[in-house]
């Protein structure tokens, strides 16, 4: 499987920030293209997580002044030493950023490609956020939440592509009974912990990374587990974790 990680040494030392909007580029093999350059107030949910010698690994999304939710798949093998998390910035100039107190992975997470389970983590910050017009949490949905990632409904993907941008992508949920026959040719397992989209153009730079958020109706709905060309991204399903996250949150 091809991972969602992406090697540092892709990233360049200056990223942009995109958003949906009408696209430069209307057409591309009869589809819409979604992108467009905006500010990180579009955005003030997303963090950068970084290696201690400054490299991008991942993406993370602020839950509260103290908390950032990730994948624990972002993190797996890192101490919270290791790691700093970089909020409010479009760049890597000028950033602000926040060591780690601790790092909650999952405690049932599976770490193996193909039957990854329980892919989620939160976390803990050294010290408080400042929050601002660039830095404010998302709220997470509620599992009752019903209509949140319906089959067919649309939702917007954030996270760090190959091409060293940060860019917000317009997807389309699919059923998890779809998402599973599709990945079954591969030999991986989809369970319900988790959410597939797939967007209007299939291009290799537009996945994201590790930790990529997945938003609709302004709720972090999902956090990006894993991706291969040519089949749905997968999310881990936040609200399926909401009572390990409401559990573990000032812990």
């Amino acid at each position: 499987m091809k991972s969602s990680l992406i090697s540092a040494a892709t990233f360049a030392l200056i990223w942009v920030s995109l958003v949906e909007a009408e696209p430069s580029n209307p057409e591309a093999n009869g589809r819409r293209v979604i992108r467009a350059s905006v500010e990180i107030t579009e955005t003030p949910y997303i963090t950068q997580i970084r290696k201690a010698d400054g490299s991008l690994i991942c993406t993370g999304a602020i839950l509260n002044f103290l908390y950032i939710l990730t994948t624990a798949s972002c993190v797996n093998g890192y101490e919270a030493q290791d790691l700093t998390v970089v909020v409010g910035s479009a760049s890597f100039h000028g950033e602000t950023s926040y060591s780690l107190r601790n790092i909650l992975s999952h405690e049932d997470f599976v770490p193996i490609d193909g039957h990854r389970l329980n892919d989620i983590a939160m976390l803990k910050l050294a010290s408080y956020l400042r929050y601002n017009s660039a830095v404010r949490p998302i709220p997470i949905p509620d599992i009752h939440e019903t209509e949140i990632g319906q089959e067919g409904s649309t939702a917007v993907a954030s996270g760090w592509s190959a091409s060293s941008m940060l860019k917000k992508i317009r997807q389309v949920i699919n059923g998890v009974n779809e998402c599973r026959r599709s990945y079954a040719s591969l030999g991986v397992s989809v369970n319900d912990d988790y959410i597939c989209a797939t967007t209007d153009v299939s291009e290799n730079d537009e996945h994201g990374n590790d930790g990529s958020s997945l938003v609709q109706d302004s709720k972090l709905i999902g956090l990006k587990s894993w991706w291969t060309s040519g089949f749905p991204d997968v999310y881990t399903r936040v609200a399926h974790y909401r009572e390990w996250i409401e559990e573990n949150n000032l812990a």
